[in-house]
């Protein structure tokens, strides 16, 4: 299935990655992003990563929501600001299947304290 793209949006992503060439037999760095309430569960998020021994590499983000100069509020930034993210990095070759399943290992180590909340590919 990894050289298939399911018609989903992880699908469509690691289309486009391949159709603009990325080698898709070589592994890239993911980054991970894990939507989480407040402080408490972000670090109950980010123990339990530890404890899993999942992703080469973790760490926790909290964005409080400042306007750049001449920038005005949004709905997008009331609905997200502030807001806590763990963020997960592993590096993996790209495809469906492993995409999937490291997304599903994330929802099963945060559950009731944060969500997975999407991915991206570092590309050099």
């Amino acid at each position: 299935m990894d050289g298939e793209f399911p018609d989903d949006s992880d699908g469509r992503v690691l289309k486009m990655m391949a159709e603009r060439g990325l080698d898709m037999s070589r592994p890239v760095k993911f980054e991970f992003s894990i939507h989480v309430e407040d402080e408490e569960n972000a670090k109950i998020v980010l123990e339990g990563l530890k404890a899993a021994g999942v992703g080469d590499a973790k760490e926790i983000i909290f964005d409080e929501g400042e306007l750049e100069d001449g920038e005005e509020m949004t709905k997008e930034n009331e609905e997200f600001w502030p807001s806590w993210t763990v963020y997960v990095y592993q590096s993996m070759v790209p495809g469906y299947e492993r995409v999937i399943e490291f997304q599903r290992t994330l929802a099963e180590i945060c559950k009731e304290h944060g969500k997975p909340d999407g991915w991206t590919v570092e590309l050099n």
